[in-house]
């Protein structure tokens, strides 16, 4: 195995995992109100592609925080 192909799957790796958590970066960049969940199920269940998608829908669906309301 040469160089390039070691480079290659640390870069595959890098963008797989990017992708992993995307649902988990839209919970925290909205301040979502179930961002613990949200992340815990796209931990857990992100590997099954319906978990991913579970945890993706949840985060872009639900309205973010309102500031002073709980």
């Amino acid at each position: 195995m040469g160089i390039w192909d070691i480079v290659m799957y640390v870069v595959a790796g890098i963008v797989g995992l990017i992708i992993y958590f995307i649902p988990s970066y839209i919970a925290v960049r909205n301040d979502h109100r179930s961002k613990g969940w949200i992340i815990l199920v796209n931990i857990l269940l992100g590997f099954t592609v319906v978990g991913w998608i579970v945890a993706l829908l949840w985060a872009v669906n639900t309205p973010k925080r309102i500031v002073g309301h709980n």
